[in-house]
């Protein structure tokens, strides 16, 4: 662990140092002149008009932050350094200590921006243009603990973020058998990164314009995925996919969660129809839909390819607004 302390005027060359090392290992958008552009107003703009920390490797600095209020204005760390755990801590002293919450990232500097989405921030906004005007994206996060979506006692749902990657995999990765079966992107899945791409295809996009996915936990262990895909709010009708590890079927626990999500999406978000698909075969699937009225609306023949070459039917099933209520009374 790194000692944290406050740096003082005489540190500003060695931080602006550590400023430049580290945009030119990270910042590969950014041009030389570009470069050269900013580290002067680092210096001599940025570094004093923020309450700066920084972190020793244990001999000099290694890394440091800004930070204005609850905002974390910059957070950099010697590029020889990455890995080892500095900038983490230092994030992590900015939230428990000093109340930071929100943070701003160059669109670009996917690096960074993983950093954070991985520590519990999302995005909230975007901005064209950079605070010089420049045109260099600028991505608004901010720090959120959402509560999670109680089914029992030991059940729950949690908004999916970068860090449930490593345990989707994992869930795929051991049972590729049981789930291949029925689901198509089982045999796609040959790495922790084909995970960790589709869990940025969802938190990539700003929080309020996201398909709201979540990750069910049983006594705090990952138990499947459940969420909307292809909603289409003009015409205000979405669509819930949903899988669950072996272990934990037979619970009632997807059938739960499936209703949980048709309140949702009526609601709260005002959506007039919902469609499920399951494969025809997959009996545990098909069973949940119909255990919440839904109605089968017909068979979608060589609806999805399960591997290359070989097509699976789907059962179409449907519910209205109108329907969610009468089943609920």
């Amino acid at each position: 662990m790194g000692h944290i302390f406050k740096p003082g005027k005489k540190d500003y060359p060695l931080l602006t140092t550590i400023w430049e090392v580290s945009v030119r290992a990270t910042h590969h958008f950014l041009s030389e002149q570009e470069i050269l552009f900013y580290k002067p107003l680092v210096e001599e703009d940025y570094l004093p008009s923020a309450d700066l920390y920084c972190i020793t490797d244990g001999l000099l600095p290694c890394g440091f932050m800004g930070i204005a209020g609850s905002h974390l204005e910059m957070l950099f760390v010697h590029p020889d350094t990455i890995g080892k755990g500095y900038g983490k801590q230092l994030l992590e002293y900015a939230i428990q200590n000093l109340g930071v919450s929100t943070v701003d990232v160059n669109e670009q500097n996917t690096h960074a921006l993983d950093f954070y989405l991985y520590n519990g921030f999302e995005i909230t906004g975007r901005d064209a243009l950079d605070g010089q005007g420049r045109p260099f994206p600028i991505l608004h996060l901010k720090l959120t603990s959402p509560e999670p979506i109680s089914i029992n006692a030991e059940t729950a749902l949690y908004r999916i973020r970068l860090s449930d990657a490593q345990e989707i995999f994992r869930a795929i990765d051991t049972q590729r058998e049981y789930l291949g079966k029925w689901l198509p992107f089982v045999a796609g899945t040959k790495r922790l990164s084909d995970s960790e791409t589709f869990v940025k295809s969802i938190v990539y996009f700003p929080f309020n314009k996201q398909e709201p996915t979540f990750v069910i936990r049983r006594n705090g262990t990952f138990a499947g995925l459940i969420g909307f895909v292809n909603t289409d709010r003009t015409n205000r009708k979405t669509e819930i996919g949903y899988w669950l590890c072996k272990q934990f079927q037979g619970q009632g626990i997807m059938t739960s969660a499936v209703k949980i999500l048709c309140d949702m999406a009526f609601r709260e978000a005002g959506l007039n129809r919902i469609q499920i698909k399951c494969a025809v075969g997959n009996l545990p699937s098909n069973k949940i839909p119909l255990r919440l009225g839904f109605v089968a609306e017909g068979v979608e023949r060589a609806g999805e390819q399960i591997i290359p070459g070989k097509f699976l039917d789907l059962n179409i099933y449907s519910k209205l607004k109108t329907e969610n209520t009468l089943f609920d009374e």
